[in-house]
């Protein structure tokens, strides 16, 4: 589902995670991804810098972290 509709799917993450997007999968799991057009467009891509950026489509998702919300949120 987050393929076929990332951005109305996740909701967008602030601060320290700006650029990336979560999911909630049930009460305390969470999934944690970036959706590389969005990145781009808000200009997220300057402060996450992916290696890999150049080389991605702008419809590339990156999926970074799964897992319980508490553990999902690194750093």
């Amino acid at each position: 589902m987050i393929c076929e509709s990332p951005v109305t799917l996740g909701e967008p993450l602030k601060g320290s995670f700006s650029g990336f997007y979560s999911c909630p999968v049930k009460r305390k799991f969470q999934i944690i991804f970036l959706y590389c057009a969005t990145c781009r467009k808000k200009g997220d891509d300057a402060i996450v810098l992916c290696a890999d950026c150049p080389d991605c489509l702008d419809d590339t998702i990156k999926f970074v972290a799964l897992g319980p919300h508490d553990k999902a949120y690194w750093g």
